[in-house]
């Protein structure tokens, strides 16, 4: 985890992963126990007796637990203000609300919150372990799960729950415009303002195959469709179209895939034969940058 004591902090490509412990039940009748997550993984933002500002959380990978909520959450009574959270994967819902005029107010936007499957709670699949009667499910596990925020521009996100009859969001004060829901359009979220949703959009058509119904383990699967809708259903900050989810947004932003650090890595080379003769002798290096 990661606790938060001042402003002008980065968080950037990480990965924050729950501490896993084996469970009681046996997978699918068999003598091997399943995996579950039970702590860890969280980013904590904590004013103490400051207000803070400008603290950014932009791509990086959040596996979920079933037993926490909160991904990313406040505590303590200062105010927060350009809190940006932008292109992160999440596999369970995010908390900043107070209900407090002002008390948290910032940016989300091009993330992907998919609180369908708890990252290892309900999968039918673990072990090695095929479970021929289906899922197996863990008994905390919850498919309503809320994301709650005070102020904030809420756009370009991809929210995906297996309720589809109820909003993931809890932001009465927010601006909520050109994200993508699963839920439907008559449980629209409240907000302040906002427009241009998609409802009940059919995860599968927004992702590539790769989605596998929301059975993520490998942020590959994560990559849009090709005619997905969530292609240029998004808008950057001046007006212009983007793609929603992790790979759109503003400039500088996108999610790199795997974690791929910026820096130049060699990814090839071609040599002659072990007998060439040849004056020069040639060698190829092939270099990309990640950036």
């Amino acid at each position: 985890s990661c606790n938060i004591y001042d402003s002008n902090i980065n968080i950037t490509r990480c990965r924050f992963r729950f501490s896993y412990t084996l469970s009681s039940w046996n997978a699918c009748g068999t003598s091997s126990p399943f995996l579950y997550p039970t702590s860890g993984g969280v980013v904590n933002i904590s004013t103490g007796y400051y207000s803070l500002k400008n603290i950014s959380i932009n791509g990086c990978y959040f596996d979920g637990n079933v037993n926490s909520t909160n991904l990313i959450s406040f505590s303590s009574s200062n105010p927060i203000t350009n809190l940006l959270i932008t292109n992160n994967y999440f596999n369970n819902p995010v908390n900043l609300y107070t209900g407090t005029n002002g008390q948290i107010s910032g940016v989300f936007a091009n993330n992907i919150v998919n609180s369908k499957f708890q990252h290892l709670s309900n999968v039918n699949n673990w072990n090695g372990n095929n479970c021929s009667q289906g899922f197996f499910y863990y008994n905390y596990n919850s498919y309503t799960m809320f994301s709650n925020f005070d102020y904030f521009l809420i756009k370009n996100n991809i929210f995906n729950t297996d309720d589809t009859v109820t909003c993931p969001l809890n932001a009465p004060n927010c601006i909520i415009q050109n994200n993508i829901f699963s839920c439907a359009s008559q449980y629209a979220c409240t907000s302040a303002g906002g427009g241009n949703n998609i409802y009940l959009a059919n995860m599968n058509n927004v992702f590539s195959a790769a989605w596998n119904g929301g059975f993520v383990y490998n942020d590959n699967q994560l990559a849009l469709g090709a005619s997905s809708p969530a292609i240029n259903a998004g808008i950057k900050g001046d007006n212009s179209p983007t793609n929603c989810g992790i790979f759109g947004g503003e400039a500088g932003q996108a999610y790199k895939l795997s974690g791929i650090p910026p820096v130049p890595s060699f990814y090839q080379l071609s040599t002659p034969g072990i007998n060439a003769t040849s004056n020069p002798y040639n060698i190829t290096i092939s270099v990309k940058s990640n950036n």
